[in-house]
């Protein structure tokens, strides 16, 4: 892999995480009021 390739990777990476972080904390808050 070259250089470009990695930091695509790592940035679909990071993105999808803190994606799914929000997407988690959004459908709890959402949960909580009911």
């Amino acid at each position: 892999m070259d250089e470009m390739n990695i930091k695509r990777v790592v940035i679909a990476t990071v993105v999808g995480l803190v994606c799914g972080l929000f997407c988690a904390h959004g459908t709890m808050m959402m949960a909580e009021r009911g």
